[in-house]
């Protein structure tokens, strides 16, 4: 007894949803949260 597993690709995506999500919170993460927690650091760096 054997089980052939066949691969199928819907519409051509290859990627999970949650490939995607993660990919997208890690954007943003970078984007927008790191500038942020960077300027209080920078300020001090520029004596302002």
């Amino acid at each position: 007894m054997s089980l052939k597993v066949k691969p199928t690709p819907r519409d051509g995506v290859t990627h999970h949803p949650l490939t995607l999500v993660s990919l997208g919170t890690a954007l943003v993460l970078v984007t927008y949260v790191t500038p942020m927690a960077t300027v209080p650091q920078t300020a001090l760096d520029l004596g302002a």
